[in-house]
């Protein structure tokens, strides 16, 4: 009896690699889910932590300038009037503007330093 010569497979293991590419696509389908579903949750997330960590560098370096430097009485200026029982409060605007522009720089500069990811400083 004379066999007849077996013809070579392209695929040694057909059912196999099938197997593993339908297995593929489905780890990558689930993977690409779970990131659709997660984004939106991530995004918000991300979104209240920056907001807590600018508020908290904001009132920080306002503190800071307010309780080091601020006299009350400087801004605060009683003009009398016509009258002796009559007096005017008037506000020292150069201060207000210097202190305004201070704090401004210093708000801005706490901020570069904590995007820097420095926020021992701030």
């Amino acid at each position: 009896m004379i066999q007849k010569p077996r013809l070579k497979r392209w695929f040694a293991y057909p059912k196999f690699t099938i197997w593993l590419v339908v297995f593929v696509m489905l780890v990558s389908a689930q993977i690409y889910w779970f990131n659709e579903r997660l984004t939106p949750t991530y995004l918000r997330y991300a979104e209240v932590q920056t907001n807590k960590i600018a508020s908290m560098v904001i009132s920080k370096a306002i503190n800071g300038r307010i309780a080091n430097v601020l006299d009350v009485n400087e801004i605060i200026e009683h003009v009398p009037g016509d009258q002796e029982s009559m007096v005017t409060t008037r506000f020292n605007t150069e201060i207000i503007n210097r202190v305004l522009s201070d704090t401004n720089r210093l708000v801005q500069s706490h901020l570069e330093q904590a995007e820097a990811g420095d926020l021992s400083s701030c």
